[in-house]
């Protein structure tokens, strides 16, 4: 191996061992023999390379094998990623990054970073420590910005009105994210402003060198957004319009944003949001299929959650404490489940748990109750409230709020609703009922409730006994308003008739209101509805079953329309219906008698 001569022990050798260390690099005649050609040094924070190997402008250095590696261009390694430090971040990360901001202005050398980026896109990466911008960042094609973590604070300062902290450059942009940091709104000092406000109105996102076809594609994940807009100008925390689809926005915090979040667009993923303190609605939902899950919306001023848009979907999600009502469904074929709605209502009475305003909606899994309504100005009275004519919703859960008349409201205005709800009376813990509608959808109109389906009942030849009262089972809900009873003659008329009254009856066979007024001079003609108007209406005071009786004195009885069943089922407790009293003319008696068993003829009969 060659070496230096070594004073005082190569005597007499020296010159041997020097030429020997001398010939490593060069030439017998004194010149270089090339090899190891070029040198390196360092001048203060700087690098210098030179000879035949030296790199060029913005190439870096790649590991070609386990041995070996070689100066290749960035296009060539993969995506760049450029490093941005704050002003108050550790000296060693200034060193290193390739823009150093300075505490003004910050968004200049961060738009400035994610230009640099957009040909083949990339990823800024703020360093720790504090941004303070007075102007919008835009977000463009296939770049990412990325924080580490709540560290990183972008704080707005001195915004102009109707500015946002982050926005797209233009509609067209598509692919981008913005990840791990604290986005700080900074209220009155930081302006009017939001914090992420995107608008893909009439974007393109196809061509060029990253293309999504006809989604937009943003991520926005691990972020907290708060302290957006002021109190005269409500801004929102996070807002998209326009064509905003396939995008995933997860576990964000967004905490007193003015206005908290609103979104008008389909086919996205939302997931573990919480969003707080807003002077509106938590969460606006006005776009179509979305999906919602593990997300809770608290203490806003109006809705927790408010849907607007139809083929939403909401799962394990949570409205507590906010101003009108937990969720405001206005849309259809929505599906909730495992929803929780926990003590609303508090800055408007006529809010309450869940309010649904629309039709075809699935809703499973209710939890609706007020945890200490005696500390409430406006305690959750209300459970399940309906909203005009609605059918064809499912609604199955618990109800547990102060005002038992309210567990569930606005039930009889529409049809075909199938709702089971468990509701707990007061603080009495086992005063325990479930209430629950039956399919409705064919009944007639005007028609409350029907005791089944009409598509059931034909010309089956029921005919009653003269002077003998015919008890006629239907379910109603408790709060119906029953001001009459309607039946069906079939194929044979009435002839010589000369009493006939209805009258309603509780599941004791007691009378309940008072019967129609007695008809001396019945006619019924053949295949004709007559209704019979009690003499005054009545108030059902319990969910469950009734009976509608029908007496009829006659030569010949007409025959009533209505369905064919088993004995043996229909005369099971309770029974379904049959004969009572006999010998009857005038006046309904009270109580009814037993119904003399089953019978195999079932008259359709609906209340109005």
């Amino acid at each position: 191996m060659a070496r230096l001569p070594i004073p005082g022990s190569d005597d007499g050798t020296w010159g041997d061992v020097l030429n020997d260390f001398l010939s490593q690099e060069h030439n017998s005649d004194g010149t270089h023999n090339g090899v190891n050609a070029g040198s390196l040094k360092t001048t203060g924070a700087s690098v210098v390379i030179s000879g035949a190997d030296a790199p060029t402008t913005g190439q870096v250095l790649k590991a070609t094998s386990a041995t070996v590696a070689s100066w290749q261009t960035l296009s060539s390694v993969g995506t760049p990623e450029v490093l941005i430090a704050a002003t108050n971040t550790a000296q060693d990360i200034k060193d290193v990054a390739d823009y150093t901001c300075d505490g003004v202005n910050d968004e200049v050398q961060i738009n400035a970073a994610i230009t640099s980026l957009v040909t083949l896109g990339g990823r800024v990466v703020l360093s720790y420590g504090t941004f303070t911008v007075s102007d919008e960042i835009l977000m463009k094609t296939g770049v990412e910005i990325s924080g580490q973590g709540p560290g990183t604070h972008v704080k707005a300062s001195g915004f102009s009105a109707g500015k946002a902290m982050f926005r797209l450059a233009d509609v067209n942009v598509h692919a981008t994210g913005i990840y791990d940091m604290l986005i700080d709104g900074n209220f009155s000092a930081g302006g009017a402003v939001a914090g992420i406000d995107y608008d893909n109105t009439g974007g393109v996102f196809t061509g060029g060198a990253i293309s999504t076809n006809s989604d937009c594609a943003h991520r926005l994940q691990r972020l907290i957004v708060r302290n957006t807009g002021s109190a005269a100008t409500p801004r929102y925390g996070f807002r998209n319009i326009g064509s905003f689809a396939s995008n995933f926005v997860s576990d964000i915090r967004f905490q007193q944003c003015r206005n908290g979040v609103y979104v008008d667009s389909p086919d996205s993923f939302y997931s573990n949001l919480e969003i707080s303190s807003a002077d509106g609605v938590g969460f606006t939902i006005a776009g179509a299929n979305n999906r919602i899950v593990n997300s809770k919306a608290y203490f806003n001023a109006t809705d927790g959650f408010l849907i607007t848009a139809g083929r939403n979907t909401l799962t394990g999600c949570e409205a507590q404490d906010n101003g009108r009502w937990g969720l405001n469904l206005t849309a259809g074929d929505c599906n909730i489940a495992g929803f929780m709605a926990d003590s609303n209502q508090k800055n408007d009475n006529s809010g309450g748990g869940v309010l649904i305003a629309s039709s075809g909606n699935n809703l499973i899994g209710l939890d609706i109750f007020d945890r200490a309504p005696s500390g409430h100005t406006f305690p959750q009275t209300r459970g399940v409230s309906f909203s005009g004519t609605r059918t064809n919703n499912v609604v199955i859960g618990r109800v547990h709020v102060p005002s038992g008349t309210n567990y569930v409201e606005g039930i009889t205005s529409g049809a075909s609703n199938l709702i089971e709800i468990v509701t707990k009376q007061g603080s009495t813990a086992q005063s325990l009922t479930t209430t629950r509608i039956n399919a409705q959808d064919t009944k007639p109109t005007g028609a409350l409730f029907q005791n089944f389906d009409r598509q059931l009942a034909g010309n089956t030849a029921i005919a009653p006994t003269s002077g003998t009262m015919r008890l006629v089972s239907i379910w109603l809900p408790a709060g119906t308003l029953v001001t009459s009873a309607t039946f069906c003659a079939g194929t044979t008329a009435m002839s010589g008739g000369t009493h006939g009254w209805a009258a309603l009856y509780d599941s004791s066979l007691a009378l309940v209101g008072s019967q129609s007024a007695n008809d001396t001079g019945i006619t019924w003609a053949a295949n004709a509805a007559k209704t019979f108007t009690f003499g005054s209406t009545y108030t059902t005071t319990y969910t469950g079953l009734y009976y509608v009786g029908l007496l009829m004195v006659a030569s010949t009885m007409p025959t009533m329309c209505g369905q064919t069943i088993g004995i043996g089922i229909s005369g099971m407790a309770p029974a379904m219906g049959g004969n009572s009293t006999t010998s009857l003319t005038t006046t309904a008696p009270n109580p009814a008698a037993a119904i003399s068993g089953g019978t195999a003829g079932m008259i359709y009969c609906y209340v109005g």
